[in-house]
């Protein structure tokens, strides 16, 4: 970082844990979210299926997917 004292950038630098979960509820029968975490690369996306609507779960894991490449 250009501009700031050492001692600064140091404190700055954070490690982020990652895990996901995610529940189908109690509405719906199946799940229809997609999520990735690639915490070495620093990506984390989340997409909500709108659960009801015909292909939701297709949507969601081609956006992960899309996104992820």
């Amino acid at each position: 970082m250009i501009g700031m004292p050492a001692a600064m950038v140091s404190a700055a630098r954070q490690t982020i844990h990652a895990c996901g979960l995610t529940n189908v509820g109690s509405v719906r029968k199946n799940n229809e979210d997609s999520w990735i975490a690639d915490q070495r690369r620093g990506i984390f996306l989340v997409a909500d299926g709108i659960g009801g609507h015909a292909g939701g779960e297709i949507a969601s894991s081609m956006a992960v997917q899309v996104a992820y490449r």
